[in-house]
């Protein structure tokens, strides 16, 4: 986890996949067009190419998750029509899964 968020992450290895679950927090705004980084997985939890996948945010907001080789969590494009900035206290619901080898 990096310093600027909260997050309470879960992580399963089930049947050759790997699922990425919980929620995170930013303490700050994060501003708008800003790919952040909210999370590094453990080794054994991390894709073997990189995962996409559109997520909910607060109210009808919606961002893009990407998980990286590297275990990186990387959130970006937090909006409805636009992209605007993530305001500190939302709580942001996290969901991928991706092949595990």
């Amino acid at each position: 986890m990096t310093s600027n968020f909260q997050n309470d992450l879960r992580y399963r290895k089930k049947g050759g996949k790997i699922y990425i679950s919980g929620a995170i927090q930013p303490v700050n705004q994060i501003s708008a067009n800003q790919q952040t980084t909210v999370a590094v997985l453990p080794e054994e939890y991390r894709p073997i190419r990189t995962a996409y996948n559109v997520c909910q945010g607060g109210g009808m907001n919606r961002f893009y998750l990407t998980a990286n080789v590297d275990g990186s969590l990387v959130v970006q494009k937090y909006g409805t029509t636009q992209n605007i900035p993530i305001p500190a206290g939302t709580w942001l619901s996290i969901s991928i899964d991706f092949p595990a080898d």
